[in-house]
């Protein structure tokens, strides 16, 4: 007579940092149940993801990673002007845009004036080539770059863009402007190395690839009631990992349905109880997450299910 196997069922579980004991840390908060959860002691449990979802709020700018600050001068080379950029998900044309703003608020701009004449000017001396140096030629080519623009535009002689051939940052400086990264580790971020300061109108390229997004290539959760789970050679308390992908811009929800189930061993106590789960957000290189504040909960859902 064969065995007729049981069937246990499903607890389902649903953990929400808004109602946990620490809801001002979404990524890394304890989780008190009401009442306890009692399982079988002798039973061998699995917990299932089947839902995760945090808000794409974390920072690769902020004051309190000491890479929310660069500094100009203008070619006087007078005081520097500091330029402090706000805690956010920055790319790169936005710590641009956040530069020129600087500069024009500090009336450090320039003003286009030219002419058809002298533009004309430009265009038969750059074709007849009138023996002219590598130097002379770039500030002529940059000179008719700018006098493209409307007669009156206003001119930035500070430019910071990403070359996305290469993965580079560039930095165009004119009028003998300088830029300044040393005052803190902005520099990182953009490729360049600690403590640089850019002088010498014309391109600079950065001294690495940009890393823009201060190091954060993926996103692991972990629970403290699962066992025996890895990621990159480690065992941990992990369930999932994930990054965002193209549509999730910052400051939108992020949610994560895994396609195919998987089953992490529950970490059993002696006597089957479980009154608390401990949740964290952390990076690839197990450095805490930063949600900012309550108003960007995180929530896991998923079950329990008894195996043996």
């Amino acid at each position: 007579m064969a065995t007729q196997q049981v069937a246990w069922p499903d607890i389902p579980i649903s953990i929400t940092s808004s109602l946990s004991e620490n809801p001002d840390e979404p990524a890394n908060f304890n989780f008190h149940f009401s009442e306890t959860l009692k399982l079988d002691p002798k039973g061998q449990y699995v917990w299932i993801t089947n839902t995760i979802t945090c808000w794409y709020s974390w920072t690769n700018v902020s004051e309190a990673q000491n890479n929310n600050l660069i500094r100009y001068r203008t070619s006087d080379a007078g005081e520097w002007k500091d330029v402090v950029l706000p805690d956010a998900q920055l790319n790169v044309e936005d710590i641009d845009k956040y530069v020129k703003e600087a500069m024009l608020a500090n009336g450090d701009v320039g003003t286009e004036t030219f002419n058809l004449t002298q533009r004309q000017v430009l265009i038969n001396k750059l074709l007849n080539n009138e023996n002219l140096s590598p130097e002379e030629n770039a500030q002529m080519i940059r000179s008719l770059q700018r006098s493209i623009n409307a007669e009156g535009d206003t001119i930035y002689y500070i430019s910071i863009t990403p070359n996305y051939a290469t993965g580079y940052v560039e930095v165009t400086l004119d009028n003998d402007y300088e830029l300044d990264f040393s005052q803190s580790d902005i520099s990182l971020l953009l490729g360049f190395d600690s403590g640089t300061t850019l002088s010498g109108n014309g391109k600079h390229v950065a001294d690495e690839p940009a890393n823009i997004q201060n190091g954060i290539e993926t996103i692991l959760v972990q629970l403290s009631i699962v066992q025996d789970s890895w990621f990159n050679g480690k065992n941990g308390s992990f369930i999932y990992q994930f990054a965002p992908v193209k549509g999730e811009v910052p400051n939108s929800q992020i949610v994560r349905e895994p396609r195919f189930p998987t089953y992490i061993n529950l970490r059993m106590t002696a006597d089957g109880q479980i009154s608390d789960i401990r949740v964290r957000f952390t990076d690839q290189d197990f450095r805490q997450m930063d949600f900012r504040g309550r108003n960007n909960d995180t929530t896991i859902f998923g079950h329990i299910r008894r195996i043996a």
